[in-house]
């Protein structure tokens, strides 16, 4: 089973972007060393952002995102703050619905999955 690990990231503070990057880079440890396979878009991409591979705010990001969540078979959110609010983790919400695959919800603090925030 592979899950896509939604996130938000985008933020005008580039402080902002680097402890949610974190945040979800730790979330991709944890869940790892439990077994899972697991795809975090914002992990990932953080790092290429980081070696120059495109800007942080590039759109392309988004399909590229998209793609990888079509191939997962559950969307779990990292419920990061902001979460609620990022348009990104919306949208990833909804394609997962529109693609009839299950969304759970992970609490960062206690790694508590469920099935509703």
């Amino acid at each position: 089973m592979l899950i896509y690990l939604a996130s938000p990231y985008l933020h005008h503070d580039y402080v902002w972007r680097a402890s949610r990057a974190g945040k979800a880079q730790d979330a991709l440890v944890r869940l790892t060393a439990m077994g899972f396979v697991v795809f975090s878009p914002v992990a990932l991409s953080a790092l290429l952002v980081g070696w120059g591979s495109r800007p942080w705010d590039d759109p392309w990001w988004y399909e590229w995102s998209m793609a990888f969540l079509g191939k997962a078979d559950e969307v779990w959110v990292l419920m990061l703050d902001g979460w609620l609010e990022s348009k990104g983790v919306q949208d990833e919400i909804a394609k997962a619905r529109e693609l009839g695959k299950p969304v759970w919800y992970l609490d960062p603090e206690t790694s508590e999955v469920r099935n509703e925030p």
